[in-house]
């Protein structure tokens, strides 16, 4: 069955009757037309404010400054390259990084939202989308071109922040100009990291997918919108930034980082300027459920949150139901959450769950589940069903269906299949990829003329016209909003030991009792290994934090030979994962990420230390303090614990290194980098950093702006670089910057 807007689809219909009426669905306007209207009619408008470290605000800028900048940065472009020529951009997340976006867009200059690299491993993905690309220029900042000015070969890196004003009081380029089908935007997916794909992303795709939202999420002139998803893609890129200026709306920035380390700072900024729209994968819903205490919900006042959409990984029940009854009693509706479903292919969105109605959610028998055929059932029994959250229906102009992956043909209701989508805000293909843009976004469906469409590579089903997203038809894994291959991964691992041989590694995913996502890699051993497994371990561990940033749930070593193989020797992921379900994998060591007592830790990080007190915070006390965090935080014993040991290793990922540096501002009572545990991996190395911050904090002491500053201060930066924003660009690192995104990127792939 085809899922088509219909007067089901969004609950009010006569909200949707009004806006098409009033805006021509069919003639879309490129985002120069859109831009030089804005600064021509309200030039004085703000447009974006971007959020400090405080939660203050540092900077603004109105349409007439964004159109000024953007023409400004679109003359020099010109001056270096063509029009259709690609631009990578390598920003911080702030302000600067929307100006060069729009110069881009404004010179058809093809832009390419890129996080600027912090290690070796990134740096290889930005050379790899560069050479993908054919791009021979950068734009930045004037302190990022100086440390990246030996990096790349044939690519010219222009800093946007030492351009002088000059007034361009109408388009460089004229609106009429605009061929809406050109390439705006390539959005450069998580794809295997040694084959980026880049997806098209057309003028008229950027438009119309504008307007879907707007219509969905019940958009109005008084609407602010509120984000700290990482802006390199889709969520960030389109729903934070593009679409607010098409809705000329306001939208309030803050750095992710900011709300990894505080979830309380998102819901602070909704509260406090009142806003209406704001949403985040599922996993950020998770965190302030865990992380806000009951003294800082008395502080919220949610009524004006009209819509959290959620997306961009598996949307759990429980996590909605759970997010609800914590902040009910600050105003939230409960028809404020919004599940909905998108990814980069689609420009963002594709469908979205009625407004303004609570999230729907069917009861479903596993083994139904197993075969396709889905039962609904009035059961809720946890061992023997299952609960999916629908994420609505389709948009205004899309068309959504079921189809079986290996016949082609439509699947009926309740028949589990490829979800397939068609319509204007479908890309145009990858970039210079033909082979896989024919298979991916030319599809037809046997035996009809119906397609082109794109394969989304997600399964699901349709049901009450509704769509019920249920799994991935390929193996990725989807872990805290990143989508992560496990190829990328297994290579990581694989290459960590020499006792590891090719070919001989298993990464998959499992889901927990709550329905979250688990990394489970099982790994083979080669028979001539006689040395230590808990070496073995931890090596697989500190590969994949250096690699990834993320601390597999469980590791298992077996014997070479072990894990079932194709005919052709490749490691078959599927089987392996049955085998652990079943328990039928026979280890020969394993390691567990341990479970946190949460009780004996928040007891720990309430109360002062002991020491604190009485003692000096010198290298060895602040070497205690962070043992007896580890051990609380990580169910570990203090005996087993050693400052020569990394934190990856004692299973701190990106989230709880973060964290670690929240907690230790407050025993401190000084910033704290939150890059602290990639710059100070081992214990020893962090606090005898922090043992020498503390001293040079007591015996100068600094201002509030060198506050601010420190908390993106790293080895080798000046005061003064901090603060210009240098380091905030390491914030975007591999899971910092990919929330949401890898990349956060695809909203619920």
């Amino acid at each position: 069955m085809d899922v088509a807007p219909s007067k089901y689809v969004h609950g009010h219909a006569e909200y949707y009757k009004y806006n098409i009426e009033h805006m021509d669905i069919h003639n879309y306007f490129s985002f120069v037309d859109i831009i030089y209207n804005r600064f021509s009619k309200t030039p004085q408008k703000l447009v974006f404010k971007f959020l400090n470290t405080s939660d203050q605000i540092a900077t603004d800028i109105t349409y007439e400054r964004l159109f000024l900048r953007s023409q400004i940065i679109a003359a020099m472009l010109l001056e270096h390259v063509s029009k259709y020529d690609r631009c990578l951009l390598l920003f911080p997340p702030g302000l600067a990084y929307i100006e060069a976006l729009i110069g881009c867009i404004s010179a058809e200059v093809i832009a390419i939202p890129a996080y600027p690299p912090m290690n070796n491993r990134l740096m290889h993905n930005i050379r790899n989308i560069i050479k993908d690309s054919d791009c021979n220029i950068i734009l930045t900042t004037e302190k990022l071109r100086g440390r990246f000015a030996d990096s790349f070969e044939n690519v010219e890196l222009l800093a946007t922040d030492t351009l002088e004003e000059s007034i361009h009081s109408t388009p460089i380029v004229s609106p009429k100009d605009i061929d809406l089908d050109a390439t705006a935007i390539i959005q450069y997916t998580s794809g295997s990291t040694g084959f980026p794909k880049g997806v098209m992303i057309s003028h008229r795709n950027l438009s119309h997918n504008s307007m879907q939202s707007a219509l969905a999420f019940q958009v109005e002139p008084t609407s602010i919108n509120v984000s700290w998803l990482p802006p390199y893609h889709d969520m960030g890129l389109i729903g934070a930034i593009l679409n607010p200026l098409y809705d000329d709306v306001l939208s309030i920035l803050m750095p992710p980082t900011q709300f990894l380390q505080s979830p309380f700072r998102w819901l602070r900024a909704i509260s406090e300027f009142g806003a209406t729209h704001s949403g985040a994968p599922n996993f950020a819903y998770e965190l302030c459920c865990q992380k806000i205490t009951s003294e800082q919900k008395s502080t919220l006042n949610l009524s004006s949150w009209k819509v959290a959409f959620n997306g961009a990984e598996p949307i759990r029940k429980e996590t909605l139901h759970r997010f609800y009854e914590t902040f009910k009693e600050c105003g939230l509706s409960p028809t404020t959450l919004r599940p909905c479903y998108g990814l980069a292919e689609a420009t963002l969105i594709a469908s979205s769950s009625p407004t303004p109605h609570e999230p729907f959610s069917v009861s479903v028998s596993r083994s139904s589940l197993e075969t396709g055929k889905i039962e609904i059932s009035t059961t809720a029994e946890l061992k023997t069903h299952v609960e999916l959250v629908s994420c609505g229906s389709a948009l205004v102009g899309q068309n959504i269906v079921i189809v079986d992956p290996a016949s082609l043909e439509k699947c009926a209701d309740n028949v589990v299949g490829e979800i397939w989508i068609q319509g204007p805000s479908i890309a145009k293909g990858y970039w210079n990829n033909k082979i896989e843009s024919e298979y991916t976004f030319n599809a037809y469906i046997k035996n009809t003329s119906q397609g082109p469409f794109l394969r989304t590579g997600d399964l699901g089903f349709i049901s009450q016209e509704r769509i019920f997203v249920t799994g991935r038809l390929k193996d990725l894994i989807i872990i805290n909003g990143r989508n992560l291959y496990p190829q990328d991964l297994e290579f990581s691992a694989k290459n960590s030991h020499n006792a590891f041989m090719r070919g001989s590694t298993a990464a998959f995913s499992v889901s927990d009792q709550n329905r979250a996502e688990q990394l489970i890699i099982v790994q083979e051993i080669d028979k001539r290994y006689k040395g230590s497994t808990l070496k073995l371990l931890d090596a697989i561990r500190q590969a994949t934090s250096g690699d990834f940033n993320i601390t597999p749930s469980e590791l298992i070593l077996v014997s070479l030979g072990t894990l079932p193989r194709t005919t052709s020797g490749k490691i078959q992921r599927k089987q392996t994962k049955s085998l652990y379900k079943s328990e039928g994998l026979v280890a020969i060591d394993e390691w567990k990420l341990p479970i946190r007592n949460d009780h004996a830790f928040q007891t720990f990080v309430e109360k002062k230390s002991s020491f604190q007190s009485s003692q000096p915070w010198n290298q060895e006390n602040i070497t205690a303090w962070i043992t007896q965090y580890i051990a609380k935080s990580q169910n570990l014993s203090e005996n087993n614990i050693y400052p020569e040991q990394t934190f990856s290793s004692l299973g701190l990922g990106s989230v709880e290194a973060v964290e670690l540096t929240a907690t230790m501002e407050k025993f401190l009572g000084f910033p704290v980098s939150p890059m602290l545990a990639w710059n100070y991996p081992t214990i020893k190395e962090a606090a005898s950093f922090l043992a020498e911050e503390y001293l040079i904090q007591n015996k100068v002491g600094c201002d509030e702006t060198d506050q601010e500053a420190q908390i993106f201060f790293t080895p080798g930066t000046t005061y003064q670089e901090a603060e210009d924003g240098i380091d905030i660009s390491k914030l975007s690192n591999k899971e910092l910057a990919k929330l949401l995104s890898d990349e956060i990127s695809e909203p619920s792939k």
